[in-house]
C-alpha cells in the first residue's frame, strides 16, 4: 500500500498556541500531510497570517470572517469537507486519505503521525486509531499523568484520533448543539465506537499526544 495522507486540522482561536502547533508539525518525523488552518474570526491570527511566509506549499489557510462558535465544531467540518480542494491529484487516493485534528492548545510529540502510520501498514484495515495522553500542569509545570485512551466520556479528546477521511461521509459531520456542548465531538466517535466499524479501531498505548490540564 502506498503511504497514507493526512489533512491536519487546526480551528485556530490563540496565536501562541497555533505557533506551537506549526513548530509541532514541521518537527514531525512523518511529512506526508498537509495543515489546513481555519481561523474562527481571531483578528490577531489574521494579521499573523499576512506575513508568515509558510502557506501554499503544504499549510493552508481559511479565514472565516464571523465567529462560528460552538467549540470549534463548524471550523474542523469545514476542514473536513474542504480537505480535498487542497490535495495534490497525485495524493488523491480516498481509500488512503485520513484526517488528524491539532488544537492550538495541545501539542504532538514529533513521532505523533509516525506512529499512527506505522500501524496502519501493519493493519491496512483499521479505520480510526487513537493514542494515549500525557496531561502536563498548566500551574504546576512539573505535573505529570499519563492518561490511557478509552472510548467513553471525558476519556478520549478529539485530537488523540486519527480518522479515515471515509468515516465522515458514513458517519456524518460534527453535529453540535446545546446540549452537547463541549462533548460534540463524543456524540460522533461513539456511532463509529458502537457501529459496524468498531473492529478496525485500535489504541495505541504510546503518549504521543499531550494535554494541558487546567486545573493543576
Amino acid at each position: 500500500m502506498s503511504d497514507p495522507f493526512i489533512t491536519v486540522i487546526t480551528a485556530a482561536f490563540r496565536l501562541e498556541g497555533l505557533k506551537n502547533v506549526i513548530k509541532d508539525l514541521d518537527s514531525q518525523t512523518y511529512q506526508k500531510f498537509h495543515h489546513l488552518i481555519i481561523n474562527d474570526n481571531q483578528e490577531d491570527i489574521r494579521n499573523w497570517a499576512k506575513n508568515y511566509k509558510g502557506f501554499g506549499r503544504k499549510r493552508f489557510f481559511i479565514d472565516l470572517r464571523v465567529r462560528t462558535h460552538w467549540f470549534g465544531a463548524i471550523c474542523r467540518n469545514i476542514g473536513v469537507v474542504t480537505s480535498f480542494s487542497y490535495i495534490k491529484p497525485k495524493y488523491l487516493d480516498y481509500d488512503n486519505l485520513w484526517i488528524a485534528f491539532f488544537d492550538d492548545d495541545n501539542r504532538w510529540k514529533p513521532h505523533h503521525l509516525e506512529t499512527f502510520v506505522s500501524e496502519i501498514k501493519k493493519n491496512p484495515e483499521l479505520v480510526l486509531l487513537g493514542v494515549d495522553a500525557e496531561l502536563r500542569g498548566k500551574k504546576d509545570k512539573s505535573y505529570r499523568h499519563i492518561r490511557k485512551l478509552a472510548f467513553a466520556p471525558q476519556n478520549v479528546d478529539l485530537g488523540q484520533l486519527l480518522y479515515k477521511r471515509s468515516l465522515f461521509d458514513k458517519y456524518g459531520l460534527f453535529q453540535p448543539s446545546p446540549r452537547y456542548r463541549i462533548t460534540y465531538d463524543w456524540e460522533l466517535i461513539k456511532k463509529i465506537h458502537s457501529g459496524e466499524d468498531k473492529k478496525k479501531i485500535k489504541i495505541i498505548h504510546s503518549p504521543t499526544f499531550i494535554y494541558y490540564h487546567r486545573r493543576r
